[in-house]
């Protein structure tokens, strides 16, 4: 799906210089909004799909209904989800699956397709102005990373199944400015830094500093073993919405994608995905 080698950066990132040390450009970062919740008639469906077998409480009229009437529209929504997205292209988002949930279970309750799923997104810019989801045919396509993520939609278990809460996110017009990525091998000690906005301000993205540390040897803290292996653990401070932020080097450097956070023997560590374990 994305040709992280063959693909042209189209444009360069402005950088800051910060003692010694760059920083990615606000500008880059983008505050994203998705619906939360379901409309009564899909409610018990909803529900339903973390079983994915069984009775299904829907019927057949309704269901064709919900097709009908275009199934990214089916259900109304009563909340927002809020997170913090960077682009690998001016159309292509990596963020995490979370905020989508709700919805991709209320889909799932509906017709069993998990990949390339329409789905309403609204996306701020730094400041607040609304970049995209104002005009009439703005659309996005939602394709997890991992097949397993399904199950863990199904589930409701993505808080705790941490190694599968990522996706690609195609938007139908170009809208972002692609980060620079480095699959570097990370250390601990490393200074690191998240960019990205919190449920506190949500119209201007935030620096959270600190470095890579020694992950616990007493849990797998919210993942897998083989998630445990994978993701890396952090001092930044960790804010409710900032999940999907990108995690940067000292040189400006996309190295990973904010996960959330858990606490170990009364630490709390800030958890991401390292982009060389994504990107080819």
């Amino acid at each position: 799906m994305f040709k992280s080698m063959a693909y042209p950066i189209f444009a360069v990132l402005v950088v800051l210089s910060v003692s010694k040390a760059f920083a990615l450009d606000k500008s880059a970062v983008l505050n994203l909004h998705t619906p939360l919740g379901s409309s009564p008639t899909l409610e018990s469906a909803r529900w339903s799909a973390r079983t994915a077998k069984g009775d299904d409480p829907m019927t057949i009229s309704e269901k064709k209904a919900c097709r009908d009437a275009n199934l990214a529209e089916c259900p109304t929504f009563t909340d927002l989800q809020l997170g913090s997205v960077f682009f690998l292209e001016p159309d292509l988002i990596l963020t995490t699956l979370h905020g989508f949930k709700d919805y991709m279970r209320a889909r799932l309750a509906i017709e069993p397709t998990f990949k390339n799923v329409q789905v309403p997104v609204t996306i701020y810019a730094d400041g607040g102005r609304i970049v995209f989801g104002n005009q009439p045919n703005d659309f996005a396509r939602i394709t997890p990373l991992l097949d397993a993520a399904q199950t863990s939609v199904e589930n409701d278990s993505l808080d705790s199944d941490l190694e599968n809460d990522l996706a690609y996110v195609r938007l139908s017009r170009p809208i972002g400015k692609p980060v620079t990525v480095s699959r570097d091998t990370l250390s601990v000690g490393q200074s690191v830094t998240a960019i990205g906005y919190t449920n506190d301000d949500q119209t201007h993205a935030n620096y959270f500093r600190g470095e890579v540390v020694q992950k616990p040897s007493d849990s797998p803290c919210k993942t897998s073993e083989a998630g445990y292996r994978k993701i890396q653990y952090a001092s930044y401070s960790n804010e409710s919405g900032m999940s999907g932020a990108p995690v940067i080097n000292a040189a400006g450097e996309v190295i990973g994608v904010h996960l959330g956070n858990c606490a170990s023997q009364g630490a709390r560590y800030s958890l991401f995905m390292p982009i060389s374990e994504i990107l080819p």
